[in-house]
């Protein structure tokens, strides 16, 4: 059994309350939570009782912060875990909240990484850019490589053949060793690999000879 020792305002968090137990930082509860809970320092607190508090009335308030939330744009998984730690919930409630949108179907990693799937492929992304923007989402490998299949090699060199077209006509006044290494370079920052680069400034540099 520990001893709430501390109880004091966050920090730019008024409506969270930090949490010492036994002089040691636990975490932060919402001013609500310790209301209802009828929390005061010097009162013993065991960890399952903590626990109650995480994924009871915490999270309760972490669902309606979620959903606050996602009625404003959309997140991934991982994205709105990491919103609602930085409201202040713990890890474990803020997790619990997350999988309880998902529940309700209001997140879809799968779809949403589809979805980023379709609109890099007509941006003229490529697969490695699509792949370092749905890990920076916190969608997990698996799934990005899953839907990444629907972006074929074909469809890639496609996309990166157009773009290079007009990236050569742009470079059309430099010397042949530049105006190619400067379509590459714009090709590599648009997040195509050098294998899909390679073929298609192959395909311009021929049609240059005929």
């Amino acid at each position: 059994m520990a001893v709430i020792t501390k109880m004091e305002e966050m920090p730019r968090k008024k409506n969270r309350r930090l949490i010492e137990l036994d002089e040691e930082a636990a975490g932060s509860l919402h001013k609500a939570t310790v209301r209802e809970a009828g929390l005061t320092e010097g009162m013993e607190l065991s960890e399952n009782a903590w626990r109650n508090l995480l994924l009871g009335p915490e999270l309760r308030l972490a669902k309606e912060a979620a959903l606050y939330s996602l009625g404003r744009r959309a997140r991934t998984r991982q994205e709105l875990i990491r919103y609602l730690r930085t409201c202040g919930y713990q890890t474990e409630t803020a997790e619990a909240a997350a999988a309880a949108m998902e529940d309700y179907g209001y997140i879809n990693d799968g779809e949403t990484a589809a979805a980023m799937v379709r609109s890099g492929a007509q941006a003229g992304k490529g697969r490695r850019e699509l792949a370092q923007r749905m890990r920076m989402r916190g969608i997990d490998p698996e799934t990005a490589q899953a839907c990444l299949q629907d972006y074929t090699e074909d469809m890639e060199e496609e996309a990166a053949a157009g773009l290079a077209a007009g990236y050569w006509r742009r470079y059309a006044g430099e010397e042949p060793r530049k105006r190619r290494d400067k379509t590459a370079q714009a090709l590599l920052r648009r997040g195509f690999s050098w294998q899909v680069i390679e073929p298609v400034l192959r395909r311009l540099e021929e049609q240059e000879e005929f």
